[in-house]
């Protein structure tokens, strides 16, 4: 993939913004009918109708019967059945691996595993006359690039621009009060005093066994990563990483902390780093009126404060190089891609996505939609747009059995311990980190 720089962005400018950071298991659920969609268009039926598969997330799928009557009613000599099963997209690369006779001819998938595919030859390339002809100046040049190769051949097609950012409830905190760790704490120590509130109440839940969130962790900490975290023979992980490692133990350490990948009770959990995808969960928890939005709380790290930047890049749609079907499934492609093909995915969705189109600057687009909302001001403080080179694509596993290793040693074997852990013992798990990331 091409390299990435550092940037402070708006919504369109980060459609060079992947997980999306989250996954789940696959569900196999495969259909011969397109689930029902709240669209008003219908699909005029056709005889000679191609099936084409694919693979989409569970929450997508009802997008499905939009884009079959969409491409028909544009495309009514070349029709389509759309036959798709749920996947999400972290476990596409690992199923392309683990079973090829079973790829689809369309996958929708996050940025590092496109890379992936890309070099190990499993998707299938799209001219740049496909990509002017359906997409045109609707996607930004970055959102374009970061499906790209070295030599700039189109692999993937953005679909939803993917950060993360700071929920909290407003009936507990100010804006002002969720900017630091620390500022959150004290007052949700003021607040647990005033509630009477146990030890089952949590300030805030962060992300803490996920790679995709802990590479901000050090990329926030300035002079880790030599070009960007991609150079395949040098990262400061050792010699610059020790204070961040420390800053993670102590997160890992505080009663008030809970890792919001196992946190299902945010009745209980009062700010909450995620994306908009889990907006509604968040509603239902605290109510809508309370919901708030903010930057990810700034770090203290080797006693300075560092502004804590999310990481963020885009999800794609690809075509797999072994589908038979390769140039009708692009053309079906390249219309979920367009802005009518966003769209019908943004409301099968809840309004719980970001599209990479320029239809999310619409009045329309936003009204009602307060995640959406949210979005496009948090993202103002700034984020990373992440590398999807290979290299960089190994910080998934790496920091995950990074920050495994160091809640463990921090919490014991139960997860309840608080042990202190020693300066050797993360410089040990921070080589251990440096070693996977530079591996051939």
């Amino acid at each position: 993939m091409k390299k990435n720089i550092l940037v402070t962005v708006s919504l369109l400018a980060i459609a060079g913004l992947t997980a999306c950071g989250q996954t789940s298991s696959i569900t196999s659920v495969t259909s011969d009918k397109p689930v029902t969609s709240d669209t008003s268009v219908t699909s005029e039926k056709t005889a000679d109708a191609t099936e084409i598969s694919l693979w989409v997330s569970q929450a997508d799928s009802p997008a499905v019967t939009a884009w079959e009557a969409g491409f028909n009613k544009a495309n009514p000599s070349s029709p389509v059945k759309l036959k798709f099963t749920t996947m999400e997209e972290g476990d596409v690369g690992d199923k392309f691996t683990s079973d090829p006779e079973s790829v689809p001819d369309i996958v929708h998938l996050p940025g590092d595993v496109l890379t992936k595919l890309e070099a190990s030859g499993s998707v299938s390339s799209f001219s740049s006359a496909d990509v002017k002809s359906v997409i045109g100046s609707d996607i930004s040049a970055g959102a374009l690039a970061g499906g790209q190769d070295a030599n700039g051949v189109q692999y993937g097609l953005p679909y939803a621009a993917n950060t993360y950012f700071l929920y909290y409830d407003k009936a507990v905190y100010t804006e002002e009060q969720v900017a630091t760790y620390d500022a959150l704490f004290k007052q949700f120590d003021a607040y647990k005093a005033a509630q009477g509130l146990d030890a089952s109440n949590r300030a805030i839940a962060p992300q803490l066994d996920n790679g995709w969130y802990i590479q901000s962790y050090f990329m926030s900490n300035e002079g880790i990563f030599a070009d960007n975290g991609t150079s395949a023979t040098e990262t400061n992980v050792v010699t610059k990483g020790l204070p961040v490692a420390r800053t993670i133990a102590n997160i890992y350490k505080s009663g008030d902390v809970s890792n919001a990948t196992n946190t299902t009770d945010f009745t209980k959990c009062f700010a909450f780093i995620s994306g908009a995808w889990d907006y509604k969960k968040v509603a239902d928890a605290w109510g809508a009126e309370n919901v708030g939005f903010a930057h990810i709380p700034d770090l203290t790290v080797g006693g300075k404060t560092v502004t804590h930047k999310g990481i963020g890049d885009n999800k794609y749609v690809a075509v797999a190089a072994s589908s038979k079907k390769a140039a009708l499934a692009k053309k079906v492609a390249l219309y979920m891609d367009s802005a009518e093909g966003q769209l019908a995915r943004w409301k099968a969705n809840s309004g719980t996505v970001v599209t990479s189109a320029k239809v999310a600057a619409s009045a329309d687009y936003l009204k009602g939609t307060p995640a959406i909302n949210g979005v496009l001001a948090t993202l103002a403080h700034g984020t990373f747009a992440q590398n999807t080179s290979t290299q960089f694509g190994k910080w998934w596993d790496a920091s995950t059995a990074f920050t495994g290793s160091l809640y463990t040693a921090v919490t014991g074997e139960d997860g309840t311990a608080k042990n202190e852990v020693s300066d050797d013992e993360l410089t040990t798990l921070l080589n251990t980190l440096q070693t996977a990331l530079l591996a051939k």
